[in-house]
């Protein structure tokens, strides 16, 4: 599989993908929050303010390791005290099927249980993206919630599972392959 490296995000290298990327429908309708953005200078502003007032409390480009930029991934509504917090990961669809993404979630999942006192880790997974619900839930996380008809798209209503894996559930299953990720 190859190393995989997390790095800052660059204005320079990738706004023009990040902005393409989440610009697609089919790309929007899997964040559970909503945004409206029509051009690229009113994507960099959205992204600065994020950047800014810290609502992507980490937020990696994930690179394999020809060093091309493969995704990014990021964690959000960080909660100290509560001890957990959310994170999405997506790589971009020419990368996808070939497992990088449960290589990148491993990394980052043992990162933010490394670097912060969490107990749990949290997803949001509408029912309409039935392969990250299969793959997630495959992956040892547990379902925990369920929004009903929570999103209105394509004519219909849509669930939006919650998901939860807990720092020992996740270093039962993933240690080994955390601890090699970390020394590859």
């Amino acid at each position: 599989m190859g190393k995989l490296k997390f790095r800052a995000f660059d204005y320079a290298k990738d706004l023009d993908r990040l902005f393409a990327y989440m610009m697609k429908e089919e790309n929007q309708i899997l964040f559970s929050h909503s945004f409206q953005i029509h051009n690229l200078p009113m994507f960099e502003r959205w992204v600065s303010e994020k950047f800014a007032s810290n609502a992507y409390h980490d937020f990696f480009m994930i690179e394999d390791n020809a060093g091309r930029c493969i995704g990014f991934t990021f964690s959000y509504e960080y909660y100290a005290y509560d001890g957990h917090c959310k994170f999405t990961l997506c790589l971009y669809e020419e990368f996808q099927g070939y497992g990088l993404g449960a290589a990148a979630a491993i990394h980052m999942i043992d990162y933010l249980f490394r670097k912060y006192p969490l107990r749990q880790i949290f997803l949001s997974v509408f029912d309409y993206n039935n392969n990250s619900l299969t793959l997630n839930r495959k992956g040892g996380f547990e379902e925990v919630g369920q929004l009903p008809e929570y999103r209105f798209y394509g004519g219909e209503y849509y669930a939006l599972h919650i998901l939860q894996i807990s720092r020992q559930m996740f270093y039962q299953k993933y240690g080994k392959a955390a601890e090699v990720l970390r020394c590859s």
